[in-house]
């Protein structure tokens, strides 16, 4: 026989995980893999890095309750690599719209002509 104490816990945290993936639909928080696993270099902790463009890294890491969080950072290489300037995005479209002027700012610096 099961403890009844033992099965409420179990129902209030079902009941906490669907609030989290209702909330987490709401909001529009990437709750599909945003990458192809052969494509993408894996680092500590469960973070994945897609992609690196000028010293920037865009990242990635599974939360069981927000989904897919991905990450934008630069990498200190003064201070062993560690990751500074972190921005955190829980919604994937939020993040490519954060990203297109970054990345056609960068794109019209390497086409400009350099000035001497």
């Amino acid at each position: 026989m099961k403890n009844p104490f033992e099965e409420a816990q179990d129902k209030l945290l079902e009941r906490i995980e669907q609030l989290a993936l209702a909330t987490a639909d709401v909001c529009g928080i990437c709750a599909d893999q945003p990458y192809e696993e052969e494509k993408v270099q894996k680092l500590a902790n469960g973070v994945v890095k897609i992609n690196e463009h000028d010293n920037v890294i865009l990242a990635c890491k599974h939360h069981p309750l927000f989904g897919y969080v991905l990450s934008t950072y630069r990498q200190d290489t003064e201070h062993n690599n560690m990751p500074i300037q972190r921005q955190y995005f829980y919604s994937k479209e939020r993040r490519l719209r954060a990203l297109l002027p970054e990345a056609a700012l960068s794109m019209r610096r390497s086409y400009l002509p350099k000035v001497n």
